[in-house]
């Protein structure tokens, strides 16, 4: 029985000893191949934007403003929804809306419905996005209330007339709300379609609450038809209703001067020839057509879509070189003196992205009256890079 006894216990020990030779050799490849791993270095997440601040500037126009971080390369991503963006889960693709350079330190963004609405902001550069939110930093926590102008409806009930003295032709309309204006045009042929609106002639614009306007520019007999276009902020609502604000039968007029010679020369055709002498017969002179007028299209140009589509294209895209080029021609032009004025402000920025402060400087002074609050702060910017 002790034999056994002790056989059991000199088993048991070797089964311990080589227990323990095995655990410790696998520790020791453990911690040996811990060694060998190199811990991942961290990457640098990109310096975000600061101070951000949404303001409604248009009729479904919203600007955003930041404080532009101080590395170039770095990328805005902008974020919109109607409900706050304050967590990294938010930043979903269907609240994207697009990217900028963010030293632009601005966006100016088009809202298609109305509504309140939240922004955020996170930079991203080289494939790395911090998207980090601070509240009133890089997300605003108090919405803007947006309102979105719509195309104005197009007139109803037009009608043309002849005035008492047959030299004019006065074309009338019920107006409609929210509308600036209404563009008249004319053509030898119906206008029932935006190609035949292409080609007609803009004759004149009324303001609103005009419901009439007399066509007096005509300077030969002929046949005319008429179409009014509704125009507000939003654009030119260019649909066509026949008999609405388009007209389908044409109207006629002459002048008097052409009808009065034509019956001269009837007449002297009809009075008798004398007899007694053989003459030569006076040829009856032809009535003389009236000349071809020559139309000459006066499309408006639509100044202010020139230059928003300059800024987004160029400015916002970071080819200021571009924008400098292609905004002095909005400022030449014929634009109203709003536009112009838009136009100057971002020849300014543009002017301090390129580094040509001077320049910067002279317009963003020249502009204090007119954008007091934004000629400010570039003043300012531009001062901190001319010290």
């Amino acid at each position: 029985m002790k034999k056994k006894l002790s056989a059991f216990i000199i088993l048991l020990l070797i089964i311990f000893i080589n227990t323990e030779i095995i655990y410790s050799a696998w520790i020791k490849k453990a911690k040996e191949k811990e060694k060998t791993v190199t811990p991942k270095t961290a990457q640098k997440l990109p310096e975000g934007v600061d101070f951000i601040k949404a303001t409604v500037v248009d009729k479904g126009k919203v600007k955003l403003n930041w404080e532009p971080p101080s590395t170039e390369g770095i990328i805005a991503l902008i974020y919109r929804d109607t409900q706050i963006i304050d967590s990294k889960e938010k930043l979903t693709s269907d609240r994207f809306i697009t990217n900028v350079n963010a030293l632009a330190g601005e966006f100016v963004d088009t809202v298609t419905e109305s509504g309140k609405y939240y922004y955020a902001i996170v930079t991203t550069k080289d494939k790395v996005t911090n998207k980090e939110l601070v509240e009133d930093q890089n997300y605003i926590s108090i919405p803007v209330n947006v309102e979105v102008l719509k195309l104005p409806p197009p007139v109803t009930n037009i009608s043309v007339k002849l005035s008492d003295d047959k030299k004019t032709i006065i074309i009338q309309w019920q107006s409609v709300s929210n509308v600036n204006e209404y563009n008249i045009f004319r053509a030898n042929e119906i206008i029932d379609d935006a190609k035949k609106l292409e080609s007609a002639e803009l004759i004149g614009a009324v303001e609103q609450g005009d419901e009439k306007f007399v066509d007096n520019s005509l300077d030969a007999p002929g046949k005319y038809y008429y179409a009014i276009i509704t125009v507000n902020d939003a654009g030119e609502n260019t649909t066509l209703i026949p008999d609405k604000n388009c007209t389908t039968k044409p109207i006629e007029i002459e002048r008097k001067e052409e009808k009065k010679k034509i019956e001269e020369i009837k007449k002297e055709e009809e009075k008798p020839k004398p007899e007694p002498k053989p003459v030569v017969k006076k040829k009856t002179p032809k009535p003389k057509k009236p000349k071809k007028r020559k139309i000459v299209k006066k499309r408006r140009v639509n100044y202010n879509a020139k230059l928003e589509k300059i800024i987004k294209q160029f400015y916002y895209s970071g080819k200021y070189d571009k924008s400098i080029e292609e905004l002095k021609k909005i400022i030449k032009s014929k634009a109203p003196g709003r536009v112009k004025n838009k136009a100057k402000l971002f020849l300014g920025k543009s002017y301090y992205h390129t580094q040509q402060y001077k320049k910067a400087l002279i317009l963003f002074i020249k502009l204090e009256d007119v954008y007091p609050e934004e000629a400010s702060f570039w003043i300012k910017q531009t001062l901190r890079r001319l010290r």
